[in-house]
């Protein structure tokens, strides 16, 4: 169990990547650049992380924290349409962005470098939040158990593939233009609420 002065550095540690991970690509942060934007420098790092890796895993396990909360908000509501669920579930992983970038780019390598304590309390993190999309499914259509397991097997996959969607980059923007392809850049409520639509039926 961490005692508060770790819990109150590794939370310094994960803002300040996330202040960078904005900014910067994972290939570009390294624990040296987290350091420089924490109170007590790179060396200390060491302390509460092995690499960059564990930083980047702890990180999305917050991401998958925050997402938990906002969807037991929703489940706390009562008699919700299709229509309303789908609504507040999209705003809710619109609010995610960074889950979806590393879910997109970086989660393989992050979880091979990540020691077997980081990892098992990523994998809680993120089994917790099947497990809140799971009472969403029950609560608010009454789905029996083999529904709820073809939903989230088709939903947490679909995670990958929403940043590349919804963040083009101006190179990836100038090779379509000289490919004379002119394509639409989607939000991620947009491309979650038609994707929720269409496996809610």
């Amino acid at each position: 169990m961490e005692n508060d002065i770790e819990f109150k550095r590794r939370k310094e540690i994960t803002k300040a990547l996330r202040i960078l991970y904005e900014r910067m690509s994972f290939g570009e942060i390294t624990i040296k650049e987290i350091g420089q934007i924490t109170p007590f420098g790179r060396t200390s790092i060491y302390n509460y992380y092995q690499n960059k890796e564990e930083i980047f895993l702890s990180l999305m396990t917050e991401e998958y924290n925050f997402w938990r909360n906002d969807v037991e908000k929703i489940n706390k509501k009562n008699d919700l349409s299709k229509k309303e669920f789908v609504d507040l579930f999209s705003k809710s992983l619109q609010k995610r962005c960074i889950l979806l970038k590393l879910l997109s780019m970086n989660l393989y390598d992050i979880e091979m470098h990540a020691r077997d304590k980081e990892l098992l309390i990523f994998k809680e993190a993120y089994h917790d939040m099947i497990e809140t999309i799971r009472h969403s499914l029950v609560k608010f259509f009454g789905y029996g158990k083999k529904e709820q397991d073809e939903i989230l097997f088709s939903f947490f996959p679909f995670l990958f593939g929403i940043y590349p969607y919804t963040h083009i980059s101006t190179k990836q923007r100038e090779a379509l233009n000289k490919l004379g392809i002119d394509r639409r850049e989607f939000s991620i409520y947009e491309l979650t609420s038609r994707f929720m639509n269409k496996i809610l039926n």
